[in-house]
């Protein structure tokens, strides 16, 4: 989980002064601001509950929130601070009951960490940081570290200091099994994380300057925290290892920039680095796809080699059907040479671009599709 940061605008108001009365024999208490404090509590369930869309509730976990109430300063006001009335303390109590409402965590004394400021500003209202209090917020120094919240120091020309990198920020989700990257100047990455939701898979693009590029255009802790954000709201879970190798590997970004190269070779580091880590080989061998042979489709294609028709579960980059062509010497190399292509169902080949699992030096139908992660049947 990262630190969710909201904004609530409009007028702080306190929660805490009760007024009494009595209806018939029994003594009633109510707030004693309760027209001012009614929309305003709601207005603060909104935007939280709006903040925390596709998050889970915090339950019997020790919150951290730090919360910036920020008044108008009267024209004839001198003083630096609203040091008067509305007490933080009152100001907080409506905060934390909103947020409450808004199902953000199961009960308000799950916070055991609270940080509560009044200052004067433009724009009144309540800036809100919620976080998880058993991982501090820590600043990234060099090569970073693994944080609930990447805080930035911002110098006095406006350029942030100690920028993360996107790995900094990645490492927030979760711990990073696999990453591979495609490009220079300009290029793609995907990453998947072992987290509490079990495997994730994210996939972005990046550039070389600010203007092409999201981190590198962040110039506050605001700009940092929203990519973090949208960068965490792009991720998609998977149960175990098997899925979410399957989903790559059967075709899941075949309709995006990946290329299919980085595909085959980000699937090989997941699949490696987690068995190494200890993860249940099962979890792997679910990832195991199986080829059926079809038919030889040789003489209709033309082969100088061998060539067969193979069906794929799952499919391979979104390819159901491939022709596996074993040529025993190329006549440009005059090596032996194995590869996959995509077929049309009546076995003719698709599309001529190499397929994971293609390579040369030798005429393997078996291997080449071993290459790719298939086992073979007839």
């Amino acid at each position: 989980m990262t630190a969710v940061t909201f904004f609530v605008a409009g007028i702080p108001v306190p929660q805490g002064s009760k007024t009494a009365y009595v209806v018939g024999k029994r003594a009633v208490l109510t707030d004693a601001n309760k027209k001012a404090l009614k929309p305003w509590r709601a207005e603060v369930t909104r935007v939280a509950r709006g903040s925390w869309l596709d998050r889970l509730r915090l339950e019997d976990v020790a919150v951290r929130v730090e919360a910036t109430f920020v008044f108008e300063r009267p024209k004839s006001v001198k003083r630096p601070a609203p040091s008067v009335k509305p007490d933080v303390d009152k100001l907080a109590r409506a905060l934390l009951d909103g947020v409450t409402d808004a199902g953000v965590w199961r009960d308000d004394s799950q916070v055991t960490d609270l940080h509560v400021e009044k200052v004067y500003g433009d724009a009144p209202g309540v800036h809100v940081v919620i976080s998880r209090a058993d991982s501090p917020l820590i600043e990234i120094e060099g090569e970073g570290g693994v944080t609930e919240r990447i805080a930035v120091k911002v110098g006095e020309y406006g350029w942030i200091e100690n920028t993360p990198t996107y790995t900094d920020i990645v490492k927030t989700f979760g711990e990073v099994v696999a990453e591979t990257e495609w490009g220079s100047y300009q290029g793609d990455s995907l990453y998947m994380v072992k987290g509490e939701q079990g495997y994730g898979i994210l996939t972005f693009g990046w550039g070389s300057c600010s203007g092409c590029d999201s981190l590198e255009g962040c110039s506050s802790q605001a700009d940092i925290d929203a990519l973090q954000d949208d960068l965490e709201r792009g991720i998609r879970w998977f149960p175990t290892l098997g899925e979410a190798v399957a989903f790559v590997e059967g075709g899941g970004f075949k309709d995006s920039y990946l290329d299919d190269e980085m595909i085959s070779a980000f699937v090989k580091a997941a699949t490696t680095v987690v068995v190494a880590e200890g993860e249940s080989r099962k979890a792997v061998e679910s990832a195991v796809k199986k080829a059926t042979l079809v038919k030889d489709v040789s003489a209709q294609n033309g082969a100088t080699g061998v060539q067969r028709l193979y069906r794929l579960d799952p499919p391979l980059v979104g390819h159901e059907l491939v022709v596996v062509s074993a040529i025993g010497s190329a006549f440009d190399t005059g090596r032996a040479e194995t590869y996959i292509f995509p077929a049309a169902t009546d076995g003719s080949i698709a599309d001529w671009g190499e397929l994971p699992g293609s390579f040369q030096g030798a005429a393997d139908h078996v291997e080449a599709l071993m290459g790719a992660g298939y086992e073979v049947s007839a």
